[in-house]
């Protein structure tokens, strides 16, 4: 409790709390601050860096850059072309026309270099994504449990009927099948 001074002949006690700023060092201090909603505040650390990157560097360094990266990602895709090759060839012919252009090892490496948490999901590309039973938590994402509203057996019904209506589609050359 903060006590009156001796000559305070009152009987109201004057309380101060906080952290005392003149109004030049408040104002400097709210304007390092920054606004609470501005995007700055709301963003990753890793766009920051790269926004900082961009404002300190030239167009020039910028392209030298990009070229530099671009050349090194050909490259790598050359490198691993016989085993990119190796794989699709053992892929379901549905899913081999699908990622018939994709670089997927290219891709793998993208993200074991940079430490990607959720390496898995490069298989899941690989093999197809299951549509029933337990998911496997990565992580990333916050955990929700939310039940499925239909059974397997209406799930594959739902399939083999959607699919159906796929094909037809398909062999009247419609853009939209409604």
């Amino acid at each position: 409790m903060c006590r009156p001074p001796e000559n305070f002949a009152n009987d109201r006690i004057v309380q101060r709390w906080g952290v005392y700023h003149t109004s030049e060092e408040f104002v400097q201090k709210a304007a390092n601050a920054g606004h609470p909603q501005s995007l700055e505040t709301c963003l990753p650390e890793v766009l920051k860096q790269a926004f900082e990157a961009h404002k300190n560097s030239t167009s020039l360094d910028r392209i030298r850059k990009r070229t530099t990266v671009m050349r090194d990602w050909v490259k790598r895709a050359e490198t691993l072309k016989s085993q990119e090759i190796a794989l699709k060839s053992k892929l379901d012919p549905h899913a081999k026309h699908i990622l018939a252009d994709k670089k997927i090892l290219l891709w793998k490496s993208l993200l074991e270099e940079n430490k990607y948490p959720d390496m898995p999901v490069v298989d899941e590309l690989i093999e197809g994504t299951k549509l029933t039973g337990e998911t496997e938590t990565t992580g990333l994402w916050p955990a929700k449990f939310i039940p499925s509203t239909i059974s397997e057996a209406e799930l594959l019904e739902i399939s083999v009927r959607e699919r159906e209506r796929g094909r037809v589609c398909k062999n009247q050359e419609r853009p939209i099948c409604n």
